[in-house]
Formats: C-alpha cells, sequence, structure tokens
C-alpha cells in the first residue's frame, strides 16, 4: 500500500518589540533542521520510500511503499 507523510516547517511568531511596543515577527525553522527533520523521518519509514519533494519551502511530502508483512 503506497502512503504519504507531510511534514511542515516550524515556525512561531516571535515578540521583538523595544520601548513597550508589540512588533510580532515570523521566525521560521532553518532550513537546514528542517531539512535534517525530513531526512531523519525518511529514514524511520519502514518500507521503500517512493520520492521525497518539497512542494514549498514549508513543505515537504515523503511517499513510500509499505512492506508486506507474510
Amino acid at each position: 500500500m503506497i502512503k504519504q507523510i507531510i511534514l511542515e516547517r516550524n515556525k512561531k511568531y516571535v515578540n521583538e518589540g523595544t520601548m513597550g511596543f508589540d512588533d510580532y515577527i515570523l521566525k521560521k525553522e532553518p532550513m537546514k533542521d528542517f531539512c535534517l527533520r525530513v531526512s531523519n523521518e525518511a529514514n524511520n519509514i519502514d518500507g521503500k520510500i517512493i520520492n521525497i519533494s518539497y512542494p514549498s519551502e514549508d513543505l515537504a511530502i515523503i511517499v513510500y511503499k509499505n512492506k508486506i508483512k507474510e
């Protein structure tokens, strides 16, 4: 059976305001860390990896085929 895993890049809003003013900025996970997380997830899959794609900089899709248990 063919399955897929969708991984999203971690992000959070951080207040970088000064002098009592709020200035919320979206901080994303570094791309190097995101790619490492995708790679680790792919290594943990019990089956054959068919494809790993990055349709955008914030998204990764791993398509794999499960091992058939006999």
